[in-house]
């Protein structure tokens, strides 16, 4: 865990003057708190010396390749127990940065943060605006496969993800979209050999069965327990059968004689006046 590199004032002055440090620590406990940072890369939130703040990445040996990256704590993914990560679940803020995208599995990563905030805590996260990035190309990911992801369990990108980033990568000037490039025309990253790059890393990360933490046998599981828990919630008793006086046909809304333009239920055809006994 680290302290702040700021102090109280200085903080405060500098998110008064910056927007996106306002956003990435809205409604952060002052002066005092413990929080988690994701992605800090070579850029971490600048924080106050009285705020505690604990690095997660995917790896923690991220910082051997780039000496200036801040060096992570825990590596943690998002397909795995957070609280059983860190051996807590009190921590005021968590703050993403940049980071949530490049996530495998978003709908763990968010439980998993989730799990471990108190009552009360927050979570500040950014994202990139696809129109002005790499990714401007790509179509938005749907719920089917943020629960795949989260079924199997992805720790590392999938085939599919791989594949789709190699080939569908595109070489962006946001500056030339801002005046009306058409990104259409755009080349791709990798150019004539987009396809059959993507296609051999999708195919090395499937040789590699590396990317999900689950085992066939094990998703088998984790959907049986998933479909009963679904069929017990969707499951209502049988209603009673209606005593015999009630179902006694009687004139209705669903009598062939109460069925004219002016008669609604409950009147008399030819009645403008509620029947006697009619339910309202």
């Amino acid at each position: 865990m680290h302290a702040g590199s700021l102090s109280f004032d200085t903080f405060l002055s500098r998110r008064s003057a910056e927007r996106r440090l306002a956003r990435l620590t809205h409604d952060v406990g002052l002066p005092e708190g413990r929080g988690l940072e994701f992605g800090a890369a070579s850029k971490p939130t600048p924080l106050p010396d009285g705020l505690r703040v604990t690095y997660l990445a995917p790896a923690v040996d991220t910082a051997a390749e780039r000496p200036e990256t801040v060096q992570a704590d825990y590596a943690w993914a998002g397909s795995t127990s957070l609280a059983d990560r860190l051996g807590r679940t009190d921590y005021d803020f968590a703050i993403a940065a940049h980071a949530a995208h490049r996530v495998p599995n978003l709908l763990g990563w968010f439980r998993g943060i989730y799990a471990v905030l108190r009552p009360g805590g927050v979570l500040n996260l950014s994202l990139p605006d696809r129109r002005y990035t790499s990714d401007v190309s790509r179509r938005e990911s749907t719920i089917a496969e943020l629960v795949e992801a989260d079924l199997l369990a992805y720790e590392h990108p999938s085939p599919r993800q791989i594949f789709a980033h190699t080939y569908e990568t595109r070489t962006v000037d946001p500056a030339a979209i801002w005046d009306g490039l058409d990104v259409t025309q755009t080349p791709r990253l990798f150019a004539e050999s987009a396809l059959p790059l993507a296609h051999a890393r999708a195919a090395e990360a499937l040789a590699s069965a590396n990317y999900s933490l689950a085992d066939p046998a094990g998703a088998d599981a984790r959907v049986e327990r998933l479909s009963a828990g679904l069929h017990r919630r969707s499951r209502r008793p049988d209603p009673a059968p209606p005593p015999a006086w009630h179902r006694r046909p009687r004139p209705g809304w669903h009598s062939p004689a109460c069925r004219s333009a002016d008669n609604r239920p409950g009147r008399r055809p030819g009645s403008g006046r509620r029947s006697r006994g009619a339910s309202r």
